[in-house]
């Protein structure tokens, strides 16, 4: 998050209620959420001994119902935001996988923002959805996490979830920017994440498509050299003999389809092998390389969501 007053980029909370209004009769919108969000905290947990830092803090306001708030625990149930009481909080799953917590620990907070404090707070679970992305975050109440950083009021964050799913809905990002950019405060701006995201992804494909087709090339031209080197090295090996059918009457038209005919045979035969040969090594290599793959998979639901991003510049 680029911009805003202080280190964590606070505007006043207001933007949030200018942004909903200014976007609340468009049909492409679907949710627009204030929220604080303190980087690189340290969670310590009481229970399991285990402390680790780099994690998010993360609160939503949760005045509606919709993609970013729909937090959803482990067990299935549906949304927990608006059961989190003060005192308690969150942890998404790769904030769980590094601390080990389990529901009902006791965790404590540390930050630069409030240097020489620690907050006790008790686990309520693990969610998913909304927001969240495989970043280790942790998700408290808005209002007590205003207080603990010392800024009521304040937020530095906007969210905004387009409608549609995760492609076409980044259609719809530079038409909600121009609809938000003149009703927000002079000096915040719009970060199309998702929109980024997106042409990011089909820039690194168009790079790869690149290189994977210059291999390509590079491997026709190889193997075309070879066809020529063999059929050379075949017609100079057997010399003598066409040199006794060309005596005997047979024409150099026949000589060339002779060798020709004989290169085709060994190229299709080659050829059928090497498909047969390449097929096989792409299963052996899926089939060694998906359990080290499954867990990179993204956690993030990309059904609904193309988030913008309002800041203070």
């Amino acid at each position: 998050m680029i911009g805003g007053e202080g280190t964590l980029g606070l505007f006043p909370a207001e933007v949030g209620g200018i942004v909903q209004q200014a976007l609340g009769s468009d049909a492409h919108v679907a949710e627009v959420t204030p929220a604080l969000v303190v980087p690189n905290l340290l969670v310590a947990d009481d229970t399991a001994r285990q402390v680790r830092g780099g994690i998010s803090g993360l609160a939503l306001a949760s005045s509606e119902s919709g993609p970013l708030t729909d937090l959803r625990a482990r067990t299935g149930s549906g949304n927990v935001l608006q059961q989190l009481p003060p005192g308690g909080l969150y942890l998404n799953r790769s904030a769980d996988q590094l601390l080990g917590a389990q529901p009902g620990d006791k965790l404590y907070l540390y930050s630069t923002v409030w240097p020489g404090h620690r907050y006790a707070f008790r686990l309520r679970g693990v969610v998913s959805g909304g927001p969240l992305g495989d970043s280790p975050a942790a998700v408290l109440n808005l209002g007590q996490l205003q207080q603990l950083v010392g800024v009521p009021g304040a937020i530095n964050r906007v969210y905004i979830a387009n409608a549609g799913d995760g492609l076409t809905g980044v259609g719809f990002s530079d038409e909600i920017t121009d609809r938000v950019a003149p009703a927000v405060p002079f000096g915040l701006r719009t970060q199309q994440i998702k929109f980024e995201g997106v042409q990011f992804a089909l820039q690194a494909q168009s790079i790869f498509g690149r290189i994977l087709t210059l291999f390509t090339l590079f491997a026709l031209a190889i193997g075309m050299l070879l066809i020529f080197l063999i059929f050379v090295l075949s017609a100079a090996e057997r010399r003598a003999e066409l040199g006794v059918a060309r005596a005997i009457g047979m024409r150099r038209s026949h000589t060339v389809w002779l060798l020709l005919f004989e290169g085709s045979v060994y190229n299709v035969a080659a050829a059928g092998l090497g498909m047969l040969a390449g097929l096989g090594l792409g299963v052996a290599i899926v089939a060694l390389a998906s359990p080290f793959a499954s867990p990179l998979t993204p956690r993030v639901s990309c059904s609904r969501s193309a988030w913008a991003l309002c800041s203070r510049s």
